[in-house]
């Protein structure tokens, strides 16, 4: 898991598995264009809403979005990160106080 001071605070945002690694979407980012042609309109809101898809192995350089193409890969990613931030909140301890 990856987390960054550009996100909301205990927020993670990318998380690699094997080959693949995935970023939830993120408005505040700027997109990388894809390596051959910029992605206009429907195409490019529905790459805001599943987030970036890579497949390292083949594109270590991260410059092909694979999330539209992989919907089931994205889906396990997204609830894997979902599932560690909801462990991280539950084990927390409250803020304390220095008197």
């Amino acid at each position: 898991m990856h987390s960054s001071a550009n996100t909301l605070p205990e927020t993670q945002y990318a998380v690699r598995c094997g080959k693949w690694k995935y970023r939830l979407p993120d408005g505040r980012r700027k997109k990388k264009k894809p390596a051959e042609t910029e992605k206009k309109g429907a195409e490019e809101e529905q790459d805001k809403t599943l987030g970036e898809l890579y497949d390292l192995a083949a594109d270590i350089g991260e410059k092909n979005n694979l999330a539209a193409q992989n919907p089931d890969i994205v889906k396990r990613l997204k609830e894997r990160i979902e599932n560690f931030d909801r462990e991280l909140k539950a084990g927390a301890r409250p803020i304390g106080k220095i008197s």
